[in-house]
């Protein structure tokens, strides 16, 4: 599969799982109506890079599910330029924590939503996350403690 058909594959998935419309679509891209039913339905036109981007900064802006395709091809330059900072052994910058995202359960999640999910706190998630060097888009569902640990209250 070629890198404009997972953009393709990716664009539509998003749009499919979150109900967005054309109008909604022709606002965040600025593009014309025939430019962005062409992406939709024209099996030789894709969207770019920029158009995915754009539609993934929407949705994780706006708190709506972004699919797993779609974090992944966002990923994707990150992941690799990320690397290539650490090869050459300059000093990476942070990310902030706010977008990244995790693969929980088959959904992208927040550390904030993974510690609701599990009854746990955002830092005890956090460290289990970086303890184990998941990056952003990773499965992290093996985060997962069975049982309690530590003393246990006594009742009189």
């Amino acid at each position: 599969m070629s890198n404009k058909e997972e953009l393709k594959i990716a664009y539509i998935e998003a749009i499919k799982a979150n109900g967005l419309n054309i109008s909604t679509l022709r606002l965040l891209h600025t593009k014309s109506k025939n430019v962005i039913e062409k992406w939709l339905y024209v099996k030789d036109r894709y969207p770019d890079f920029q158009a995915c981007y754009e539609l993934y900064l929407f949705l994780n802006g706006s708190r709506k599910t972004v699919p797993i395709a779609l974090n992944k091809i966002i990923e994707k330059p990150k992941s690799h330029v990320s690397q290539i900072i650490r090869d050459m052994g300059l000093h990476l910058q942070k990310q902030n924590a706010l977008t990244k995202r995790y693969t929980f359960k088959s959904r992208l999640m927040s550390i904030s939503d993974i510690a609701i999910e599990i009854g746990s706190t955002y830092q005890g998630v956090y460290n289990r996350i970086l303890r184990r060097k998941f990056l952003p888009g990773d499965d992290v569902s093996s985060i997962v403690v069975h049982g309690l640990r530590g003393r246990k209250k006594e009742t009189i």
